[in-house]
């Protein structure tokens, strides 16, 4: 028993010792942590790795809430004006194009509103009667600041393009945000059919890229990516709107 008291009480200063040690490591732990967001801070970058806004750039981020929606903006477009593409200019869009946008009976302000949700502000919305492509026959009419359903259009088939956007990049440039993009433009397969046939443009001069079923759409265009067109949007924020459409090229 005398022997092991000895030992206890020739250990006990061994462990107090390790005490000021123990405490003298968080302290240097906590300095380096403290000293290591200061400096991310001098150095552009706060505790979430994001870069911190220079006065000099006078660049806003866009959060991804905001860029969610533009890819949103993005899809639309693709699916509705891709006849159009490459555009240069806003204004020039085919006003029939944007109208159909909007599918039933609403106020011309509530059209106006939506189109310009999608494109911008820049936009020219021209107040008139929607056409069908397929038959040239009115499928809405204007009428005292009001679109409605033009119940005496025959009923027909209707188009069975399908648009695919794959995202490539975003990059904002001050107020310039560019999104490069790849679109496939696919038609429904038949029944029985070998699946969808997709195109490199929605042009008359499209080139073929594949026939796929849709499950299997993202594999086989990752493997012809890097030989696509890329088709590019690009957008300008204002102040007070945000982001509007400037432009769509393809090169």
């Amino acid at each position: 028993m005398e022997n092991e008291n000895m030992v206890a009480q020739q250990n006990e200063p061994k462990k107090k010792s390790k005490a000021p040690l123990i405490i003298l490591l968080v302290v240097l732990f906590l300095v380096a942590v403290a000293g290591s967001s200061f400096g991310g801070y001098l150095f552009g970058k706060n505790d979430s790795n994001k870069e911190v806004e220079t006065p000099e750039a006078g660049a806003k981020e866009v959060s991804k809430s905001e860029l969610s929606g533009i890819l949103y903006r993005i899809d639309v477009l693709s699916q509705y004006l891709y006849k159009d593409f490459p555009i240069t200019d806003i204004k020039n869009i085919d006003n029939q194009h944007l109208l159909s946008m909007k599918k039933g009976s609403y106020s011309g302000i509530e059209v106006e509103n939506y189109i310009k949700s999608i494109v911008g502000s820049n936009v020219t919305v021209k107040n008139e009667d929607i056409i069908c492509t397929l038959d040239n026959q009115p499928l809405y009419t204007y009428d005292n600041g009001w679109y409605h359903r033009y119940e005496q259009h025959p009923g027909h088939g209707g188009s069975t393009r399908n648009v695919e956007v794959f995202f490539k990049s975003a990059t904002l440039d001050g107020n310039i945000l560019v999104i490069k993009t790849n679109v496939l433009y696919g038609e429904v397969r038949e029944l029985g059919g070998p699946g969808d046939t997709f195109y490199d443009s929605g042009k008359d001069n499209a080139k073929k890229v594949f026939s796929v079923m849709y499950e299997d759409l993202d594999k086989e265009y990752e493997k012809i990516k890097d030989t696509l067109p890329v088709t590019t949007y690009t957008f300008k924020r204002s102040d007070y709107d945000g982001f509007n459409l400037e432009s769509v090229t393809i090169e």
